[in-house]
């Protein structure tokens, strides 16, 4: 049987203009499918693009050629066209593969701080959420080791992305060990909370829509700005950060800044290497 790919919807899928079932099939769907979610981080980039763009007014004298142009007597409209069309597709072309390249080549470079500000909702909630875990005290509504299955599950149920992937490198045999989620909606935002352990050690994902958690750090447009903040009551390390109109937070007490929690979706080597070395001091 043949798989239908929305490929049409995915630019209204990103911009949250469809209904809400639709909505939730869609996200099903780029859940399982790598085709339609590499899709849609291209077009989640082109619009980071777009919005950098400044604004231009055009000067006055290009308004009258203009009109002077339409007025006098020249070629059809048409011909015109056919004339214009081979420079358009040329600077077209020339832009996206600038675009592209860019996008694989230097997509999201790191940058670490120290939270300055006080804590979010959301990493007020992880934290509370995350010494359930460690007290005993935490129940997940999805058990599950495979992360096709929790990826499918939560984006059907609440349309949150959770980039975990399919397989993983040899090196993480043994250390990487997913649990199961939650989605907890009764007040406020949706919230998904993710749980695994590396090396034995829990962590704890969570994520909601950026645009229900208004003091969440904001997102970037050409980098993924992450903030670390070292919880004082239990010791826990906190980072936190926005990307894909998703905000993040992850708990643990894992070594250093806790970073290397960010290996159960980031799995290259060069990525790894590079959130290895955040340092936010």
């Amino acid at each position: 049987m043949f798989r239908r790919h929305p490929s049409r919807e995915l630019a209204a899928f990103h911009h949250r203009q469809l209904p809400p079932e639709r909505e939730r099939w869609i996200a099903g769907h780029v859940a399982g499918c790598d085709a339609c979610r590499h899709e849609l981080e291209e077009i989640a980039f082109a619009t980071r693009l777009a919005e950098k763009l400044p604004m231009a007014t055009a000067p006055e004298s290009l308004y009258r050629s203009i009109e002077e142009g339409l007025s006098a007597a020249g070629p059809p409209p048409s011909r015109i066209r056919r004339r214009l069309w081979p420079q358009s597709a040329l600077l077209l072309g020339v832009f996206a593969l600038a675009g592209v390249a860019w996008y694989f080549g230097l997509r999201q470079p790191l940058r670490a701080a120290i939270a300055t500000s006080p804590p979010s909702s959301l990493e007020t909630f992880a934290v509370t959420e995350h010494a359930k875990r460690i007290r005993g005290g935490f129940d997940w509504q999805l058990r599950t080791s495979e992360s096709h299955r929790l990826q499918q599950w939560l984006a059907g149920r609440s349309g949150l992305f959770a980039h975990l992937p399919d397989s993983r490198p040899d090196e993480d045999d043994g250390h990487f060990r997913l649990l199961g989620a939650t989605l907890l909606s009764a007040v406020g935002p949706t919230v998904a909370i993710i749980g695994y352990e590396i090396d034995g050690q829990p962590v704890t994902l969570l994520t909601a829509r950026l645009s229900q958690v208004r003091d969440a750090p904001p997102e970037a447009h050409f980098s993924k700005n992450v903030f670390y903040r070292a919880e004082a009551e239990h010791g826990f390390r906190v980072l936190s950060w926005s990307t894909e109109g998703q905000a993040y937070v992850m708990v643990s007490s894992l070594p250093q800044f806790g970073q290397q929690g960010c290996f159960i979706c980031h799995t290259t080597a060069a990525r790894r290497e590079l959130i290895g070395r955040m340092d936010p001091r």
